[in-house]
């Protein structure tokens, strides 16, 4: 696979910030190589192949956008797998992941401040 926005795998994952214990983790996929080489509908082989077949696809988000969709599922069900609530996010501020949701819902420990270069 590749890295990037063209990458066909997204992980997220939530991580306790003074113990590094990983509390909860998803893995988004945009791609079956099972389904893309796989026999197509028509072919003999077709039916024994999709009565077996468990496809790794569980998103149509691109490589940008699984990042939000990965920390939303993870957000959401924090009560139901944790019975807790997370209240505070620790990142660089360099995804939309933060200001399309967490931002007025969160606090932010850290932001990675950007500055603008003009070269003339």
């Amino acid at each position: 696979m590749t890295r990037g926005h063209s990458s066909h795998i997204g992980v997220g994952v939530v991580i306790e910030l003074f113990m590094g214990l990983v509390l909860d983790f998803v893995v988004l996929s945009n791609f079956c190589a099972g389904c893309e080489r796989g026999p197509k509908v028509g072919d003999p082989a077709y039916q024994a192949w999709k009565d077996n077949h468990v496809c790794q696809k569980n998103t149509e988000k691109k490589a940008g956008e699984m990042e939000v969709k990965a920390g939303l599922i993870l957000f959401l069900r924090s009560l139901q797998r944790h019975n807790l609530r997370y209240t505070t996010i620790l990142s660089d501020g360099d995804s939309a992941l933060t200001w399309r949701w967490w931002m007025p819902k969160c606090t932010v420990l850290f932001q990675r401040q950007r500055k603008t270069v003009s070269i003339m």
